[in-house]
């Protein structure tokens, strides 16, 4: 008897959410972005391409530190493998021996999208510029500003939205 009557409370709430009604006023969540890299004419991924520039490459980016400035900035991340890795507005790489090998420096809107980077190496030289507009979704620029192209999922494609590379998530 113990057990029909907790079969029969287990389909009650079970069952329960699937006869709910949504309020009316409720809508899906829609999503903003789309992938239109393909479809723009060269002028318009051009022109796109230049305002994504501008926004990582502005006025505010160093393109070199110098060395004392750079090493008096991070001085408490440069030898020290087991300090916290992840801050909110820079990442912290390592290599295997605790040396300092790359700092990504992230925008002030970061974590939301969207949100730019720049990736410099130890000696404060900028490597490369990053624009994410999604998880899914990021222009590429190297250290001379310089279009390499826009990931998009497994997807890289150059300014001619042709595929140039392709990478796994596993």
């Amino acid at each position: 008897m113990k057990r029909t009557i907790i079969i029969l409370i287990c389909i009650i709430l079970f069952s329960l959410p699937a006869f709910s009604q949504a309020e009316e006023s409720s809508k899906p969540l829609e999503v903003g972005i789309t992938f239109d890299w393909i479809s723009k004419t060269q002028m318009q991924r051009d022109e796109n391409i230049a305002q994504i520039q501008n926004v990582i490459f502005g006025a505010q980016t160093d393109f070199k530190y110098p060395k004392k400035q750079f090493k008096e900035k991070y001085k408490a991340f440069l030898n020290d493998g087991d300090y916290l890795k992840n801050y909110i507005e820079t990442i912290y790489y390592y290599d295997a021996m605790g040396n300092l090998r790359w700092i990504d420096s992230f925008s002030d809107n970061y974590p939301s999208f969207p949100y730019s980077s720049c990736q410099y190496n130890m000696s404060g030289k900028l490597v490369a510029g990053y624009y994410y507009l999604s998880d899914f979704d990021q222009y590429v620029f190297d250290e001379n500003k310089k279009f390499k192209g826009r990931w998009y999922k497994e997807n890289l494609y150059n300014k001619r939205a042709k595929v140039v590379m392709k990478r796994s998530s596993w």
